[in-house]
């Protein structure tokens, strides 16, 4: 019964450290921590249980006369042993709702809108990876003419994500002969990987005789032209402007790493794609993300799925001080949305 009152006590006090300081952004005190507990300690037994806190990781006191503020290990015990499930209130919910009143249907434009309403709503940089297109289902194609040598290919997956090209090709083509190489596409290839969907053309060009030979090997050049199966996963990111107006970010150095790191997307490319595969929230804390440049950084992310496949990822990227609670309702909030959204 001690032990479990001195737990809950150490809970409270470290869970007051990591709110004030989310609020303020200056070290908390004893005074401070026991004019906001209710626990009825003095501020001296406070000092004592966060001196206790300080040697175990959870805080770190930057000047010997200062308050204390909280670590990654600190943060991490919070997210997950602390503040509990969180939720969004009815009025950010509804705020949300109505701002999906006007969305855009094209995908690429959507997570532009997406990552930009991330932004918004939670004060961090949004982001969204975008679906690949090689770990797609094939479900249908469309081929447009718009002049004898260029066309628009249009390619719809299983989970109705839509990528459209417009292709220059080598020879002339014309209406009928491009309706033909669509029915032989959608007749032949419906239910096939994106990624392995030239494979499968050109081992059925040694087999095919006369027109479909030719027709196969017409609808291999314009997947080869068009680089829809080949297109990079790419990510949508709104909102670096925020970070600057954080306190962490101040110093001229620290930003600067931190924007060029983000602009140029590559590593954060990489990151984003290590949890693409797991269900639920993640949350990467400070030094548990392996690049230097955001390790003042929390990077909270989720999967989204379309039709029950995995597409892609969306997150928030902020200081480690962050209304972790706030930040994980909305990722959430919009991960399911988007579900919805396409399922409609």
């Amino acid at each position: 019964m001690v032990l479990t009152d001195l737990e809950s006590r150490r809970k409270k006090i470290l869970e007051i450290v990591i709110n004030t300081y989310i609020e303020t952004v200056l070290p908390v005190g004893s005074s401070t921590v026991a004019s906001k507990s209710r626990l009825g300690l003095s501020p001296a037994t406070i000092r004592n249980i966060m001196s206790d806190l300080e040697e175990e990781g959870y805080l770190f006191q930057p000047h010997t006369s200062a308050g204390r503020v909280p670590t990654d290990k600190g943060y991490r015990y919070y997210v997950e042993n602390i503040m509990g499930q969180p939720s969004l209130t009815q009025q950010e919910a509804e705020l949300l709702d109505a701002s999906w009143s006007n969305q855009p249907e094209d995908f690429n434009e959507l997570a532009m809108f997406l990552s930009r309403l991330l932004s918004e709503t939670t004060g961090q940089v949004g982001l969204l990876l975008l679906p690949r297109m090689k770990k797609g289902i094939l479900k249908r194609i469309k081929i447009f003419s718009v002049s004898p040598n260029k066309i628009i290919v249009v390619l719809m997956t299983e989970s109705d994500i839509v990528k459209e090209r417009i292709v220059k090709t080598v020879e002339a083509m014309d209406e009928v002969w491009l309706e033909k190489i669509c029915k032989y596409i959608n007749s032949e290839c419906p239910g096939k990987p994106l990624g392995l969907l030239r494979e499968f053309l050109e081992n059925k060009l040694l087999f095919e005789k006369d027109s479909l030979h030719l027709l196969c090997g017409d609808a291999l050049k314009i997947f080869k032209m068009s680089g829809l199966i080949e297109e990079k996963q790419r990510i949508c990111l709104e909102g670096t402007s925020y970070l600057l107006r954080q306190p962490e970010f101040r110093d001229a150095q620290r930003s600067r790493s931190l924007l060029e790191f983000l602009e140029k997307k590559n590593e954060l490319l990489e990151l984003a794609q290590e949890d693409l595969d797991c269900e639920g929230i993640r949350i990467k804390i400070g030094k548990e993300i392996p690049f230097e440049e955001m390790q003042s950084c929390s990077f909270v992310t989720s999967m989204y799925k379309v039709k029950n496949n995995i597409c892609g990822m969306l997150g928030i990227i902020g200081p480690t001080r962050m209304e972790y609670p706030k930040a994980i309702s909305i990722v959430d909030y919009i991960t399911r949305k988007i579900g919805q959204f396409y399922e409609r």
